[in-house]
């Protein structure tokens, strides 16, 4: 029952936030739930919202494909974003897309895993695989980069009560 109560709560803390957002500040429609404010998280949902991003880290140093594809969505979309160049340009995928690049070692997998010093691997290498940091509600950025908080990050949503990648941003295509 208290998970129900949390839920709800962030649900109208969200749509809250929704209602003072401009239309540019929305997102493409998802079978999401709303994204939640720090002082909506519980302490658990703190802490499983932080072991989810450290999974996503680890995937990515041990070039885990298997393993990095559990931590997206398995109904629903995600959104890959390109932080330079053109502001609109976004993706949007399915966990079999992912799937599918990741096997056929194009598109998608080079540029989480092998993006010729240009992937999000190439990042969290640089960092020797620190914890990310979180930046805002469920969002993080590489550790130790404040510069990098509005170019490169991962931000969350819950479905189904488990954490999930919700949009990778990163400064290349």
């Amino acid at each position: 029952m208290k998970s129900f109560t949390v839920s709800l709560s962030a649900l109208l803390i969200g749509f809250s936030l929704v209602a003072c957002a401009s239309p540019e500040d929305t997102s493409p429609t998802q079978e999401t739930e709303a994204e939640p404010s720090p002082s909506a998280l519980t302490e658990s949902e703190q802490t499983s919202l932080q072991y989810a991003m450290n999974r996503f880290v680890a995937a990515l140093k041990a070039s885990d494909t298997e393993a990095f594809t559990t931590l997206f969505p398995q109904r629903g979309v995600w959104t890959f974003e390109s932080t330079i160049g053109d502001a609109d340009s976004r993706s949007v995928h399915s966990t079999s897309d992912l799937r599918r690049d990741l096997n056929n070692r194009s598109g998608l997998y080079e540029s989480f895993f092998d993006g010729d010093g240009d992937s999000v691997r190439d990042y969290v290498e640089s960092t020797h695989a620190r914890p990310w940091q979180r930046a805002e509600d469920a969002r993080f950025s590489p550790p130790d980069r404040p510069d990098m908080r509005e170019l490169m990050y991962i931000r969350w949503r819950l479905e189904d009560g488990v954490w999930v990648v919700d949009a990778v941003a990163a400064p290349f295509a």
